[in-house]
């Protein structure tokens, strides 16, 4: 089976987030207010393996704007 490294490192970006959100007492609601998304927006970005190229892209580039 061939790992998709994409998917793999789009899944531990996310946990990084999610991690970084929990030690720093912050939620997806203050997330999405950030980046000037509604936090369904935030929400979908986060689904393991939910969201695809275009959208992981669009959360990059607004996390590092």
């Amino acid at each position: 089976m061939v790992k998709n490294l994409y998917l793999e490192a789009m899944e531990d970006f996310k946990e990084s987030v999610k991690c970084w959100l929990k030690d720093n007492g912050r939620d997806r609601f203050w997330l999405a207010k950030q980046l000037f998304v509604e936090k369904g927006t935030v929400d979908d970005w986060m689904k393991k393996g939910g969201a695809d190229k275009k959208t992981d892209g669009a959360f990059l580039s607004r996390c590092y704007g």
